[in-house]
């Protein structure tokens, strides 16, 4: 508790404004640019909020002597910096619909971005392990509750009414609603047969079900980082237990596969280094194996997990076609791109089929909308953290982390949201920041 009470006040204030600027800043730009369109003057085309951030942190910088110089000193951070530079440009000189839409979206991705550059600065430095306090706590409270939301949401087979917090209206007889297919409707091994063979998927306050399971990927994965630095064993397996319990109620194939290669990862690395994991694993064992035992049957109709199903089949080919057109995108327009969030609007001039979503691939999407460049540059930023990782004195800290953003880059690669939800890049871009802060020097001789 004397960590809290020690909190300084900038830091809340600083933190308040940030999360402003991700949520509200796009929105006010947006009206801005209807103003500006009313009167005959498309300032879109010439100039936007995005260049007014860029110049806004030089000149701040400048005005409060800030070197900037040694934050280039890291190549992470000029990786990124080239790769969201790039999306700007994408959206200049790409042939795609540049929409105020966007602009808007470029300015929220670039923005929430800048998560990562926070661990460079000398705010973070001075006050890291009370961020990392609050994050780790914020984290696992979040969990918790969309946890137990998430559970109520699968009995029930509908939402609760928490819609004043966000929560998505669904229920198996709402069209849209994401469903699975279940002979008899039972929802698990102790449940009686029913007249409905669907079954809603668990999505907490989040839009999808499969948001939901990227979240408690990192949550379990930082569970079981503050079980191996707490005394209350027996509580910190109730809190994985029911994280892990919500996540099979998604029944998401990709949240499933993620904490299975971010558990493999962690368990070998913190074994290679000598570190008793011991309470982590029984802890883990217990949970996954009874988990999967519990909704056995389900899993298997769900399919794409143990099995494969006509459903998955059909599922999948949707996935190839917009892999397909991902591919001719970047044959085409290999330098400029379609233009960041232009994938969807340029899909009718690559394919017959204009109804489709996004690639299910980040890196895919990244080289489609933002050109080969750009990819090179995310790619390199990727690279360079997992290296710089590895080469490191690795602790308890980086391994988790490491875990979580292997995970991540996993479903990367079969889904897209954590580059095109707000909530997925906040999820995707806070965990390689507290991955770059962990491979510091300063956490290898000490229990962090």
């Amino acid at each position: 508790m004397e960590k809290f009470k020690s909190i300084d006040k900038k830091l809340v204030l600083k933190g308040i404004c940030f999360f402003f600027v991700i949520f509200a800043l796009p929105a006010l730009t947006n009206e801005t640019y209807r103003f500006f369109k009313k009167i005959g003057f498309e300032y879109i085309n010439y100039f936007h909020a995005i260049d007014f951030l860029f110049i806004g942190s030089l000149v701040f910088a400048k005005l409060k002597k800030i070197d900037l110089s040694r934050f280039f000193k890291e190549k992470e951070i000029i990786f990124l910096a080239v790769f969201l530079i790039l999306i700007r440009l994408s959206l200049l000189y790409s042939s795609g619909v540049n929409s105020y839409k966007g602009y808007s979206e470029a300015l929220k991705f670039i923005v929430t971005a800048s998560c990562f550059f926070f661990v460079f600065t000398e705010t973070f430095k001075q006050k890291k392990e009370l961020i990392l306090n609050i994050f780790l706590k914020s984290v696992l409270v979040l969990a918790l509750l969309n946890s137990v939301l998430a559970i109520a949401q699968f009995f029930l087979q509908k939402s609760i009414g928490l819609y004043f917090l966000g929560e998505v209206h669904n229920s198996i007889y709402t069209v849209g609603s994401p469903i699975i297919h279940v002979n008899g409707g039972t929802k698990w091994l102790f449940d009686q047969f029913h007249s409905s063979n669907e079954l809603l998927r668990s999505y907490g306050l989040f839009f999808h079900p499969n948001i939901l399971a990227g979240f408690l990927v990192m949550s379990i994965m930082l569970s079981l980082y503050l079980l191996q630095n707490t005394k209350q064993k027996l509580l910190f397996f109730f809190f994985i237990f029911l994280q892990f319990f919500a996540l099979i109620t998604t029944f998401s194939r990709a949240g499933l596969f993620a904490v299975f290669i971010a558990g493999s990862i962690w368990f070998s690395l913190m074994l290679l280094k000598k570190q008793n994991v011991s309470w982590s694993f029984l802890t883990y064992i217990i949970v996954v194996f009874v988990g999967l035992g519990l909704f056995s049957n389900q899993l298997y109709q769900r399919g794409g997990i143990v099995n494969y199903t006509s459903h998955n089949q059909s599922s999948d080919a949707v996935r190839i076609k917009q892999t397909s057109v991902a591919l001719t995108m970047i044959k085409k327009e290999p330098f400029t791109g379609v233009g960041f969030k232009n994938f969807i609007s340029r899909v009718k001039d690559f394919t017959n089929k204009p109804y489709l979503d996004n690639v299910h691939n980040i890196f895919l999407l990244a080289g489609a909308e933002n050109g080969i460049l750009a990819l090179m540059a995310f790619l390199g930023f990727v690279l360079t953290l997992v290296i710089k990782t590895l080469r490191g004195s690795l602790n308890v800290l980086s391994i988790t982390f490491l875990s979580v953003f292997i995970s991540f880059l996993f479903i990367g690669m079969v889904d897209h949201y954590l580059f095109t939800r707000e909530v997925g890049r906040l999820m995707f871009f806070s965990t390689t920041g507290f991955l770059a802060f962990s491979n510091q020097p300063f956490l290898s001789s000490q229990k962090v």
